[in-house]
């Protein structure tokens, strides 16, 4: 989708062009895409909240190691609908 080997669209002249979307779909690009960063960002918050207050150093490993996975799945979730997105953008875009 969005991975190491993306482009970014240039001009003739070399520079970056701005990307713009239909209407119907930026707004939800970039809710998608502020829910990902609202999502990274209550796991960075609850994985020191717990590193802090979590003594006991086997529990601590469980406690993070589950929060990790509930936070994969639900990042996950908005990647699927994101690549989704980006496959409806790119198809409005050659036809």
């Amino acid at each position: 989708m969005f991975g190491p080997k993306a482009t970014i669209a240039r001009s003739d002249e070399g520079a970056p062009r701005s990307l713009s979307y239909s209407p119907d779909l930026q707004p939800r690009l970039q809710s998608l895409l502020t829910d990902l960063v609202d999502l990274d960002f209550a796991y960075d918050q609850e994985r020191d909240r717990l590193s802090r207050i979590v003594t006991d150093v086997n529990l601590k490993i469980r406690v993070l190691e589950r929060l990790k996975a509930r936070h994969r799945k639900a990042r996950e979730l908005h990647l699927r609908q994101l690549a989704a997105l980006h496959d409806q953008i790119l198809r409005r875009q050659h036809s």
